[in-house]
């Protein structure tokens, strides 16, 4: 039997004694169980303190709504922290994608219409870098070529993978090239 690497570790929330491997170290574990990351992310997302540190990194101000709100050193690492919760973050995200700001009006009834009919046009494949969607953890998305949500003819609708919808929109003064 192999030597152990790792060490004892004081879990922040409980304060109970737990063991962590060497990797989990590495990784930043500080807590015992999955019992202790969800009461703590349950009083970070109520605006308790957080544990490690017993206060808010900051007050900032929403970029949709302007309301204050406490942003965490937590949030940091995941790119948060621009909204003050999940409404104005998707509100954000679709003023970000080039919709008008309000989720359920980003695209028209009928596009919903019209997408597995462009799937299957496509053969179920992506048309910029061929994956088929069996090979898929989700549904091939759809993407506007021209960038106008209300032009839902086909002509101007294209099967894509995530990836290359995401590396469309971000690249978005780039042309892809279309197969």
């Amino acid at each position: 039997m192999g030597v152990r690497k790792g060490k004892y570790l004081i879990c922040i929330m409980c304060g109970k004694q737990f063991y962590a491997e060497q990797n989990e170290i590495k990784s930043g574990r500080q807590y015992c169980s999955r019992k202790c990351v969800g009461i703590a992310n349950g009083n970070r997302m109520r605006g308790k303190p957080a544990p490690w540190n017993g206060k808010p990194v900051e007050l900032r101000i929403c970029v949709i709504c302007d309301e204050t709100f406490k942003f965490y050193d937590s949030h940091s690492n995941r790119n948060l922290g621009k909204c003050c919760g999940r409404k104005c973050a998707d509100k954000w995200h679709s003023i970000r994608m080039g919709g008008t700001g309000e989720p359920e009006t980003l695209y028209p009834p009928e596009f919903n219409r019209v997408k597995e009919k462009i799937r299957a046009r496509d053969d179920w494949k992506c048309r910029h870098c061929g994956v088929p969607q069996e090979e898929m953890l989700r549904k091939l998305s759809i993407h506007h070529i021209d960038g106008d949500k209300s032009n839902n003819l086909p002509d101007n609708l294209i099967t894509l993978c995530q990836s290359c919808h995401i590396r469309q929109h971000v690249k978005n003064t780039r042309e892809i090239k279309y197969a």
